[in-house]
């Protein structure tokens, strides 16, 4: 009996530690306007019961939008910041879609 409750409560210990391992996913958007630099925009996608997108270009640390030279050099941008890519794809347009996860 004593040994079931010890398993029970090593086994609510642990939980907490996975969940704080579990991986987070985001959707870089790059694209490019007319004749300018290429500009990313970062989905993280709904948070909980949120209804809420969080859709956002990526800003320097004065708020101005950062713009990237190249669609790669976006996707660098974010591997600096923690985040892996794992896979894209392209957007008849344009528009390419970068789906990136982060441990931690």
């Amino acid at each position: 009996m004593k040994q079931n409750i010890l398993i029970a409560a090593m086994a609510m210990l642990c939980t907490p530690a996975l969940a704080q391992n579990a991986p987070k996913y985001c959707d870089l958007d790059v694209y490019r306007p007319a004749f300018k630099n290429y500009v990313a925009t970062v989905n993280y996608g709904t948070e909980h019961k949120k209804v809420t997108v969080k859709n956002n270009a990526i800003k320097d640390a004065s708020g101005s939008t950062v713009k990237f030279l190249s669609e790669l050099e976006a996707v660098n941008y974010m591997a600096q910041q923690g985040w892996e890519l794992v896979s894209s794809y392209k957007v008849h347009g344009g528009d390419t879609h970068f789906y990136m996860k982060k441990v931690g």
